[in-house]
Formats: C-alpha cells, sequence, structure tokens
C-alpha cells in the first residue's frame, strides 16, 4: 500500500498530485489498506480523522471483520470517502462508503460526488 497522510504539513500540492498519479497495475486487495487505516485511527492524532480510498474498486469483498471495524468507526463519527477511477460497476465493493466520488479518464466526463450517507447509516 502507498499512504498519503494530508495532516503532515510537510506534504505538498505537488507531493499530492505524484501521489495521486501512481498506479500499480493489478489487482486490488483494499483489505491491508483499510486495515492500516483502522490501525490509524485508533492513535490520539487521527481520532476525528476521515479516510479516503482511491481505487478502481475491482475486488472482492472485504472480509466481515474489517467490515465490523469499519461500522465501528462509523458510530465515532469517522467518514470513509471513496474515489473510484474508471466506470463500470463495482458491485458490493462501494457500499461501505459515505460518499463516493467518481472519475472517468475521458474527455466527456466530469468528476461526479454521490452522497451516500443515508444509506450507511443503515448498514
Amino acid at each position: 500500500i502507498q499512504v498519503f497522510d494530508l495532516s503532515e504539513l510537510q506534504n505538498s500540492l505537488t507531493s499530492l498530485l505524484k501521489f495521486l498519479k501512481m498506479s500499480f497495475h493489478g489487482g486490488t486487495d483494499v483489505t491491508p489498506a483499510l486495515t492500516h487505516a483502522l490501525q490509524q485511527l485508533k492513535h490520539k492524532d487521527y481520532k476525528r480523522a476521515d479516510v479516503v480510498v482511491v481505487s478502481d474498486f475491482v475486488m472482492p469483498s472485504l472480509a466481515k471483520g474489517v467490515l465490523t471495524q469499519i461500522h465501528g468507526q462509523k458510530q465515532t463519527g469517522t467518514r470513509f470517502h471513496s474515489v473510484v477511477i474508471g466506470g463500470g460497476d463495482h458491485g458490493s465493493a462501494l457500499e461501505i462508503f459515505d460518499t463516493e466520488w467518481r472519475f472517468q479518464n475521458d474527455w466527456s466526463s466530469l468528476i461526479k460526488s454521490t452522497l451516500l450517507s443515508q444509506r450507511s447509516k443503515y448498514n
């Protein structure tokens, strides 16, 4: 996984853009990234943090333990956001996220945001 901590002052817009240009050319297993984020949320400095995952979200379902931890964090006020790269159906992979931004890299599309928080309150 690659982590970009937006709270660190030394991170500049240039660093963020470099991070967002990364590509891993393989299947997505978001479990290690979410596990890392869930561990970070236990630290005092991250108690009020949100989580943003950037992916194509073509992936298997998350393990029940990870889902349970995510739902527990949501109870404390943590929000989970997704930035979806590319089109297509992503099935249940996106159900855990409160907000979803979709980006399709073509001339006719724009980034569009969908608030999913009402749905996630009941999951």
